[in-house]
């Protein structure tokens, strides 16, 4: 990896789960590891929080963690 940053692990949930749906492998993995488990379109916690105007602009606010 460039720049020396540690690894990373984006976990996507499934369609009716939310970011805590990874809560008990999240606590499983290395405290070193960085770890994102960010709300989907359309799932954050009031149900729609998450904004994105498209597909595309959502991967690529995936792509950001």
């Amino acid at each position: 990896m460039s720049g020396g940053t540690a690894p990373g692990l984006l976990l996507l949930h499934g369609f009716t789960g939310g970011p805590e749906s990874w809560d008990r492998v999240r606590q499983a993995l290395p405290r070193d590891l960085r770890v994102a488990a960010p709300a989907l379109l359309g799932h954050g916690p009031g149900g729609g929080d998450v904004s994105a105007e498209d597909f595309d602009a959502e991967v690529d606010r995936l792509a950001q963690f």
